[in-house]
């Protein structure tokens, strides 16, 4: 799974809007809305923010992404 579709479902199931999971990690709904477009990859300080508010699932997720794309090599 793409992380633009995993920050997409974390934040529905958090029941927020784009604009209020910006203002909780601290940036732009613009950059926000790049990230889950697939246009922007989050910063490691952006990436820090999203794990603490969606519990440290962000730090799991690339983990898995990172052995997904090991595996297929």
């Amino acid at each position: 799974m793409e992380i633009r579709y995993w920050l997409r479902d974390m934040r529905l199931s958090h029941g927020l809007s784009q604009e209020e999971t910006a203002r909780e990690v601290e940036i732009s709904a613009r950059y926000y809305q790049s990230l889950e477009a697939g246009q922007s990859f989050p910063s490691r300080q952006v990436r820090h923010k999203l794990s603490l508010l969606f519990g440290n699932s962000v730090i799991d997720f690339l983990a898995e992404e990172e052995k997904e794309n090991l595996e297929a090599s």
